[in-house]
């Protein structure tokens, strides 16, 4: 079954390429990411937390801290997707 999430990005998804079968998709073609989802941010934020890490713990661990940084936002949008899944 469709749900409204999967039409949704289907037909986000479908803009593209049909964008890209007429022409040779460039840069401004895409969309802008939001600030949150670009790599500096995540990097200086990824960054931020490493260096406070490494000056409380002798052995930090980075999979802890790949959880503790992103995984609250990561967990947030999988629950939604999963009511949006069981909704729709």
């Amino acid at each position: 079954p469709i749900t409204v999430w999967s039409y949704l990005l289907r037909r986000w998804v479908w803009k593209i390429f049909k964008r890209g079968l007429k022409k040779e998709l460039e840069i401004e073609d895409l969309f802008v990411p939001l600030n949150e989802h670009k790599s500096d941010y995540l990097g200086n934020k990824f960054e931020r937390a490493w260096e406070e890490k490494l000056h409380k713990e002798k052995k930090p661990s980075l999979l802890r801290l790949l959880v503790r940084t992103y995984g609250p936002v990561y967990c947030f949008y999988n629950v939604f997707l999963a009511i949006m899944e069981l909704v729709f």
